[in-house]
């Protein structure tokens, strides 16, 4: 994940790099490491808001809620 997550940001795909940065923290939450989750799915929620509205990857918000 942490290579996709590389590859994401060298090639400017800011959607993929929202739905790689939420599965790094959903998978930190479910290892027991909340901080690292938390900075991770609130870094999934910066780059998903920047998106245009409506497209999928703007479902990133939904994790915190």
């Amino acid at each position: 994940m942490e290579e996709s997550l590389r590859l994401c940001r060298a090639n400017g795909i800011p959607g993929e790099t929202a739905t790689t940065l939420r599965h790094l923290g959903l998978i930190a939450l479910w290892q027991g490491h909340y901080e690292r989750a938390a900075a991770l799915l609130r870094e999934a929620v910066v780059e998903a808001e920047a998106q245009p509205l409506g497209t999928y990857h703007r479902a990133v918000n939904v994790t915190l809620n």
